[in-house]
């Protein structure tokens, strides 16, 4: 046996997803005011159907997931969502959210040592040995 894998649990990615949620919320209401104050007509349905986008895709994936529902949650969906959203409004702002589920990513991923004979590969991120 010249290596294994160990698994740590992920403790904060409970956290992770609450917060995930808490800037889904915030861009939901940014957008349902957006639509009212801004658009017209058939504009202001589909961006308030948009928004409501933003709420169904976790809602879905927490019904889903009923025991542990912000433990596997996958957020994804709403971010791509997000940042075509904000494309429209301000780049930037679709930027910062792009950073935000690149970070999101990298949060919630599996947490695995490798042992070798030689090296101890850790998930740090950058990536060490």
């Amino acid at each position: 046996m010249d290596s294994f894998v160990i698994v740590l649990k992920n403790d904060n990615a409970n956290s992770y997803n609450r917060i995930s949620y808490l800037i889904s919320g915030i861009n939901f209401l940014f957008f349902i005011f957006y639509a009212i104050s801004q658009k017209q007509g058939y504009e202001m349905v589909t961006w308030i159907f948009l928004s409501l986008m933003i709420i169904v895709f976790p809602y879905a994936e927490m019904v889903k997931n009923k025991r542990k529902p912000f433990l596997k949650t996958n957020i994804s969906i709403t971010y791509c969502l997000l940042i075509l959203m904000w494309l429209w409004v301000s780049v930037w702002l679709a930027a910062i959210h792009l950073l935000l589920l690149i970070l999101d990513k990298i949060a919630k991923r599996p947490l695995l040592v490798i042992v070798n004979k030689d090296v101890i590969e850790y998930p740090s991120f950058p990536k060490k040995n």
